[in-house]
């Protein structure tokens, strides 16, 4: 009900606009020529000049009203899109943080910190030997050995669906530069064909001997080979989607 009250003072100003508009122009005399000072106004005058005033007030009042429905919405708005920006994050992690595993790194002292150590060469190096028909120190619910290739598809494809999600969920909140770069992550060559194909690649060379190992780069040359190749660019992706996820709306 308060809100309809509310509602109604957007057509009070215009209206008390049109009455004090009616009254100058039909209105008898307003002024008296005789008189002085401001006993040349006369009733009608007077009448005239509150009509203004209200109309005056009246617009004040309904102009102070949109601006706080605004700045509530604009808040609101932030609020949601900072719980939408939360949520890409958590999914980004899902992704990325099992490709930064102590379990991988932490023995030769190059445990990454954050997206930004994965960029050096040495990291590079050591995730791409990574063997991914190797037993990984994680277990199933059923307590089975779970393999490092399916250890890292899944986070890839469960963190990818939670991306997606949260993005179709908050995408009318998010900034745009938040919604291309989890988007070009999505579609990031390392993730779609590389991350994703993890089993076939373990299946592709294990057909003969079953234990045989499967590094995560099979080639290592100076130039790109097929598998680390949008390995950089999914890194570069992840680093400016944190700081966008991070920075105040």
């Amino acid at each position: 009900m308060s809100k309809h009250r509310w509602k109604i003072l957007d057509y009070i100003a215009p209206s008390i606009a049109l009455i004090a508009s009616v009254v100058a122009v039909i209105g008898s005399p307003k002024w008296d020529d005789k008189a002085s000072g401001l006993h040349k106004l006369t009733a009608l005058g007077w009448a005239t000049l509150a009509v203004g005033v209200l109309a005056f007030i009246a617009t004040c009042i309904v102009t102070a009203r949109n601006n706080r429905e605004r700045l509530q919405e604009k808040k609101t708005r932030e609020r949601i899109a900072s719980k939408g920006k939360a949520h890409i994050l958590s999914a980004l992690h899902h992704i990325a943080v099992p490709l930064m595993s102590d379990y991988i790194f932490g023995r030769d002292g190059l445990k990454p910190k954050s997206a930004k150590d994965m960029l050096t060469a040495e990291r590079h190096l050591k995730l791409g030997s990574l063997d991914l028909n190797s037993v990984s120190p994680y277990a199933a619910g059923d307590f089975k050995e779970i393999r490092w290739y399916r250890i890292l598809e899944d986070s890839a494809r469960d963190g990818s669906t939670e991306m997606i999600t949260a993005l179709q969920i908050f995408v009318t909140y998010l900034p745009a530069d938040v919604i291309d770069t989890a988007t070009k992550i999505l579609e990031c060559e390392f993730v779609k064909m590389h991350l994703f194909h993890l089993h076939d690649l373990v299946n592709a060379n294990t057909h003969i001997d079953p234990n045989r190992v499967v590094p995560m780069f099979m080639l290592f040359s100076k130039e790109k080979s097929m598998d680390e190749r949008g390995y950089w660019e999914f890194w570069n992706l992840c680093i400016k989607l944190e700081d966008l996820c991070k920075a105040s709306s």
